[in-house]
């Protein structure tokens, strides 16, 4: 009876040990992105801004960024509140930027990003800071003030832009981290005209080259539009389509939906290369851009020479590797063969009450 006793109690505690290596491995795959998650929550510091007296009323909104509504001559202040919530002194990068639109039609304000030649006044002739660099202290906030001067003359349509703040790396804290370094940037948009609504409400669209471009190791076609007006489009959709010159049917085709275009901005819309469908030869490259009832079309011939296409077939752009797939793969597999093991250890236990 004993060695009966202890042969139960030994299936009971090993029963336990697998169902304790089952949490743990659920722990183990999901913990990478638990982790990511509570960083990007505590990067260590926000920034939010004060309302401005020239707040455009007239437009809803909760106050969360710059919408102003300045007259010609006008000089003002705009307040961008840093706030450190670490429990160390952190020193802070601030840029001002013009709104850009992106390859995939979005807005973006990264400083380095280049400016279009079609944009004449933007945010950053506007708008000034007395330093790019404030220390704060720990747990605590520092207001950083932004002059904006507005030239003599309204605008006639739109300025977007950005501040963008960026928290400073120390040596030690870049030590710890291996390979790339950690580091999160904030933007409060900033939005201004001269009068509601503007002068200027309608874009116009120009397509100045047309191109097989290398992207990120891959061959793309890229056809380089501009926005010529400073006019802000949000939800538009976008249909491109390549032909053989003076022929009709499509040979490339692509949809994007829900795009946003900045002001005044030029930007590269891309499909994939395939030297097969498109070899060396003459093409006509359209887009159509619709945003409710409005329609703009460009187009433009291009040629395609013989030494734009690669050696290799059709060149697809790579993708992320989907890390949640491979993990619930993994606990997929861990969780049956602990059902398969449990299932034997029960076959045992009742194999053994039988022979007592």
């Amino acid at each position: 009876m004993k060695n009966s006793k202890y042969r139960v109690n030994h299936s009971i505690e090993r029963k336990h040990f697998y169902l304790k290596c089952l949490v743990l491995a659920i722990i183990a795959l999901f913990s990478a992105g638990i982790t990511e998650a509570v960083s990007a929550a505590e990067v260590g510091y926000s920034i939010s801004i004060y309302p401005n007296e020239h707040q455009n009323l007239a437009k809803a909104n909760n106050l969360t960024y710059f919408d102003l509504l300045l007259e010609p001559n006008v000089e003002t202040d705009l307040e961008l509140v840093i706030e450190n919530t670490s429990e160390a002194e952190a020193s802070f990068n601030i840029n001002i930027t013009n709104a850009i639109t992106l390859s995939n039609l979005e807005i973006d304000f990264t400083p380095t990003l280049e400016r279009s030649q079609y944009l004449a006044t933007g945010l950053t002739d506007l708008a000034k800071l007395s330093t790019n660099k404030v220390t704060v202290a720990k747990a605590s906030k520092t207001v950083v003030p932004i002059h904006i001067k507005m030239p003599a003359e309204a605008l006639k349509g739109v300025v977007i832009g950005g501040i963008h703040v960026i928290k400073n790396i120390s040596e030690e804290e870049a030590a710890k981290q291996s390979g790339f370094v950690n580091q999160v940037a904030y933007v409060k948009p900033v939005v201004i005209q001269s009068s509601n609504p503007p002068e200027v409400t309608k874009a116009e669209f120009d397509i100045s080259a047309v191109a097989v471009k290398t992207v990120n190791d891959s061959k793309r076609l890229a056809a380089t539009i501009s926005n010529t007006q400073p006019v802000y489009l949000k939800g538009v959709d976008v249909h491109t389509q390549v032909t053989k010159y003076g022929e009709s049917v499509v040979l490339l085709e692509n949809e994007h939906k829900d795009g946003a275009i900045a002001p005044c901005s030029t930007f590269d819309l891309q499909l994939d290369y395939d030297k097969d469908l498109l070899p060396p030869g003459k093409y006509t490259y359209q887009a159509t851009f619709t945003k409710d009832d409005e329609k703009w079309v460009v187009k433009k011939h291009f040629d395609i020479k013989k030494d734009t296409a690669p050696t290799g077939g059709f060149v697809v752009t790579s993708k992320p590797f989907n890390w949640l797939l491979l993990a619930v793969g993994i606990l997929g597999a861990i969780v049956l063969i602990l059902l398969i093991l449990l299932i034997i250890l029960s076959r045992r236990k009742k194999a053994t009450k039988e022979e007592k």
